[in-house]
C-alpha cells in the first residue's frame, strides 16, 4: 500500500486578534466562539455534486484542529472531492465569519502534510504555505 502524505490544507485566523484580546477580552472571546461555531457547521455536512451518485459526508474526508484564533483544516488525500469538501468547509466558515463580524483571512495549499490527532502534533510545508497565502491576503 502506497501512503502518500500530501493533501490539502487550509488555515483560516482571526485578524488583529492580540488587538482584539487586549481591547476588549469578551468581544474577543465571542469572536472566536462564532468562529468555532462556523467551523463546527460547516465540517459537518453531507454534500451531494452533479454528476456523483454518492453523498459525500464532510467529516469522512476533513478534519479540523482549532488553536487560539487559528483553524486549519486537512484532506484525507488529493482527489478532486477532497478539494471540492475543504473549498466548500472553507467558504462556508468564511461566510459565516464575515456575517457574525468577525474579521477572518484563509489561505488554501496542496503539499506534504503530517498529523497525529492522537498527539496532536501537525506539521509540513502544506501548512506553512496555506498560512503564508492567508497572510498576504490581509
Amino acid at each position: 500500500m502506497d501512503i502518500t502524505h500530501d493533501r490539502f490544507v487550509a488555515h483560516i485566523d482571526i485578524l488583529g486578534m492580540s488587538s482584539i484580546v487586549e481591547k476588549n477580552h469578551d468581544e474577543a472571546w465571542q469572536m472566536l466562539s462564532a468562529l468555532v461555531e462556523a467551523r463546527d457547521n460547516a465540517t459537518n455536512t453531507t454534500l451531494n455534486f452533479v454528476g456523483l451518485d454518492q453523498s459525500i459526508h464532510t467529516p469522512d474526508i476533513v478534519r479540523s484542529v482549532t488553536f487560539s484564533d487559528t483553524i486549519f483544516l486537512f484532506t484525507r488525500g488529493t482527489t478532486d472531492i477532497d478539494l471540492r469538501a475543504l473549498i466548500i468547509a472553507v467558504l462556508e466558515i468564511f461566510s459565516k465569519a464575515l456575517y457574525n463580524r468577525v474579521p477572518v483571512r484563509a489561505g488554501i495549499s496542496l503539499g506534504t502534510f503530517y498529523f497525529n490527532l492522537e498527539k496532536s502534533m501537525y506539521a509540513g510545508p502544506a501548512l506553512i504555505d496555506a498560512y503564508r497565502v492567508g497572510e498576504s491576503a490581509q
